[in-house]
């Protein structure tokens, strides 16, 4: 019979019971998206290194110069080695978009039994002319290409044109998604186009346990042997703080869901109370009760969780290009094609959604138990008792938020800092009733010189507490949610915008568009560099390298620049004594280190920093250390001499012009590009251009922000809608009485809407100081202990505008079918039980 009442009871509301559902799935939904879109990125990366290396076990490397072709071929031999295979790949630019090369020995490969089966093309086709290349179907598809074209590939000396000689046919599908947006050539080509004659990027191999402990040993000084899976430990390293940022922001949406969640509930529970005392009187155990309510809450949580699985799977396709596009941008070029399901994502997403909804039906079951069956068939009975229990609550609300103070001040993980700012939403949960309870009877004194309705609609939400109160916390934890993170971006670009203009000293940059296999660009031909030095208007050029370094599990970015010439401009010192630094970096007697590498290695200025080069260890003190935003994983700033001295590269990676005073830099940019154009991977830029690309660079990686900030509105819209409902159905005897004592349809619509219009005015001034505590915790805490960084906090007045609108927006919206509602139905119908 109970069973038959739940079911009825479920039937009889299907617009409550479905946005409870809606709720539930939305949130989950976000969940699976996230997970399911940084797993695609994870399993595309881990295909591709898989179809790269096959069968090899390790690798040798060496400094940013790779290692020397001639000194590895004796090695190799001193050594008999015989499963190995060199390669040299890098990045270039072609007419039908970048594309990343991969140079390998067709015969090494062959011996190490990972190059696939061509198709129209033999051994001698890799090295006939013009230079051959081979790419799968999809990869020939992406360019354009049908096998035997030529296409047209813009090196680091110049342009080449290569031919596609065949199509390599991978065994399975997943070595094909792999090698998807990869051309192989053979080595030789390869060096050639990317200007590496000579060096090699990295030896691969396949080396029992014992044999590469006794290789380790024999390796030259500036030479390090690694396990192939060093690179997929490296990949997850560097975007794991990306991927954790993700997920708490979709655990926020189901937060905010299972807010809805318990608020309906709790709703369903105070509107059934009479039935729920008449059911105890005539005899329904605790039991029996707690049984219905739950069995209530697990069909929300079944049928919620289901369609957010569903819904999920297709909002991380649209997700899935999102997150591609922010690694691309601030990692390494991926491909990512598909999206790749995980079992633990579709087990964790199940447990979070059936589990949370359970748990948010918990505190309105036990309430709905232990109330005694006298009392509940009493109306006012659930408010007063709320009003009794309000100041505990804040309380308990204040001791919470002196826990997340003190995981914000006293932990250094990320992880604690995420727990602080969820316990920080959960003490606001708690003290918001109280706040309520104590500012909206003064609300209501004012607005009753407005007239009648007005004071009627400030009386009926400050004497519901326990159906407005749960509904105004949902929509203040989303719109907190949107102001912080919308304060934090603006912050975190207002900050950029500062630190790229001191960082960017010269009027005109000149680049490679080629990259090298550590993602740095390849070098400058020294034509080039002496063509476009000596333009007319060019007051004095500075020349910079950029290399990658192992410090322990990580690959750090070295910075070498002309200290002497440019002195600490476009080094913001965060610690350290410019007037003392100064000297000493002019004179090359240290390096620079910026936050995020201070932070990670424990460097102040005056420490010993250990770095590998070629010739040894090399312990530089740390004379700064300086604001970066471009590298999350760190930055050693070094004088080139120093660079040169250690590292033997004398490589040029960009040349920054600096223009005469009053030089317009167009007519400059416009010159060094005639200048250059026989190199036509080569790309000149302005000041203004390079801040610009930045920025955008800046906007689509904050893009999937945008998106979750919405998704978590739109689940708070959803939770208003409801309580709001609820709370109309359950008050209808109360309309009805007014309607009965000459209230009029249009009067009736007008209280609703102003109630509606209240909440939402509540949860946008509660949320405002919330959002600007979420911000501060978000910029001084996540983002300093997940990237390093620090950043000044803004608080721009639009984004706090921007909140308040959206609160009430939402809630009118809310309010809109309670309103016709109250106005539709005869007062006759209403007050039928009095």
């Amino acid at each position: 019979m109970l069973a038959r009442l739940a079911a009825r009871h479920t039937l009889r509301e299907p617009l409550l019971t479905g946005l409870a559902i809606l709720g539930v799935a939305l949130g989950v939904a976000v969940v699976v998206a996230v997970d399911l879109a940084g797993d695609s990125a994870r399993a595309a990366f881990d295909r591709s290194l898989a179809a790269l290396t096959g069968p090899a076990t390790h690798r040798i490397e060496a400094g940013p110069r790779g290692l020397d072709e001639e000194r590895w071929v004796a090695f190799q031999r001193e050594q008999g080695i015989r499963a190995a295979a060199p390669v040299v790949s890098g990045r270039l630019p072609t007419g039908a978009g970048p594309v990343r090369i991969r140079g390998v020995d067709p015969i090494a490969e062959l011996g190490l039994g990972r190059l696939p089966p061509v198709t129209g093309a033999g051994q001698g086709d890799w090295f006939r002319m013009p230079p051959a290349v081979m790419a799968t179907p999809a990869t020939a598809e992406d360019l354009g290409l049908r096998r035997g074209e030529e296409l047209r590939v813009e090196g680091a000396n110049g342009a080449r044109t290569v031919r596609l000689a065949g199509l390599l046919e991978p065994a399975d599908p997943a070595t094909a998604t792999g090698l998807r947006g990869i051309v192989l050539t053979d080595i030789a080509v390869a060096q050639d186009l990317l200007d590496r004659r000579g060096r090699l990027d990295r030896v691969e191999l396949t080396l029992t346990r014992e044999r590469a402990e006794a290789l380790a040993g024999a390796l030259p000084p500036s030479w390090r042997l690694e396990p192939a899976s060093a690179e997929r430990e490296t990949f997850r390293a560097m975007t794991r703080a990306f991927q954790i940022n993700l997920q708490a922001f979709s655990l926020l949406a189901l937060v905010v869901g299972l807010f809805l969640i318990f608020n309906t509930l709790r709703l369903a529970v105070i509107r059934r109370r009479g039935e729920i005392g008449r059911l105890r009187a005539v005899g329904a155990t605790r039991g029996q009760i707690l049984a219905l309510v739950a069995g209530e809450a697990a069909i929300v949580a079944v049928a919620g969780t289901g369609l957010g699985l569903v819904a999920g799977w297709f909002l991380a396709q649209g997700l899935v290009g999102l997150v591609a596009q922010t690694i691309n941008d601030l990692y390494f070029r991926l491909a990512v094609t598909e999206v790749t399901p995980a079992a633990w994502t579709w087990v964790k997403a199940t447990l979070l959604g059936l589990g949370g909804t359970l748990a948010a039906a918990l505190a309105p079951a036990l309430e709905a138990v232990r109330v005694p069956p006298r009392a509940a068939l009493a109306r006012m009975e659930g408010e007063g008792r709320l009003q009794r229990q309000l100041a505990p609550a804040a309380l308990a609300g204040l001791a919470v938020w002196g826990a997340a103070a003190g995981l914000l001040l006293v932990t250094r993980d990320l992880l604690s800092g995420y727990a602080g700012l969820f316990l920080l939403l959960a003490g606001f949960a708690l003290v918001t009733p109280w706040l309520m309870a104590r500012a909206l009877p003064a609300l209501g004194r004012g607005m009753g010189r407005l007239g009648v309705v007005p004071r009627l609609a400030a009386g009926g939400v400050a004497t519901s507490l326990t159906r407005t109160a749960p509904a105004v916390v949902a929509l203040a934890v989303a719109v907190s949610a949107t102001v912080g993170v919308g304060t934090m971006v603006d912050s975190f670009r207002g900050s950029l915008q500062a630190w790229l203009g001191e960082a960017l000293q010269a009027d005109v940059y000149v680049t490679s568009a080629a990259r090298r296999a550590d993602g740095t660009g390849a070098d400058l031909p020294p034509a080039a560099v002496a063509a476009v030095s000596d333009l007319p208007g060019v007051e004095r050029a500075t020349v910079s390298r950029a290399a990658r370094v192992e410090l322990g599990d990580r690959r750090v970015e070295l910075f070498a620049v002309e200290a002497g010439a440019t002195g600490l401009a476009g080094f913001p010192l965060t610690a350290g004594d410019p007037d003392r630094v100064e000297p000493a970096w002019r004179a090359g007697e240290g390096v620079l280190v910026s936050e995020p590498l201070a932070r990670r290695q424990g460097l102040a200025p005056g420490d010993t920093l250990a770095v590998p080069t070629p010739t040894g260890e090399a312990d530089w003190t740390v004379l700064g250390v300086f604001r970066d935003y471009g590298s999350e994983q760190g930055m050693i700033a070094v004088d080139r001499a120093r660079y040169r001295e250690r590292f033997d590269d004398p490589g040029v990676g960009a040349v920054g012009l600096h223009l005469a005073e009053g030089t317009d830099s167009e007519p400059v940019v416009e010159a060094a590009r005639a200048a250059v154009a026989e190199w036509p991977a080569l790309e000149v830029t302005s000041n203004q251009a390079v801040r610009e690309a930045s920025l955008a660079v800046f906007d689509r990686t904050f893009a999937i922000t945008h998106v979750l900030r919405l998704l978590a509105v739109g689940v708070a819209f959803m939770g208003i809608l409801s309580a709001l409902l609820a709370w109309q159905l359950e008050r209808g005897r109360e309309l009805g009485l007014l309607r009965a004592v000459g209230l009029d349809p249009g009067q009736a619509r007008r209280l609703v809407a102003t109630e509606t219009g209240l909440l939402g005015l509540a949860a946008g001034l509660l949320a405002l100081p919330l959002g600007v505590a979420l911000a501060g915790v978000l910029v001084h805490v996540i983002n300093r202990r997940a990237f390093g960084w620090t950043m000044e906090l803004t608080i721009p007045p639009g984004v706090l505008a921007e909140g308040l609108v959206l609160a009430l927006v939402a809630a009118l919206l809310a309010g809109i079918v309670p309103a016709r509602r109250a106005a539709r139905l005869p007062p006759a119908r209403l007050v039928r039980e009095e």
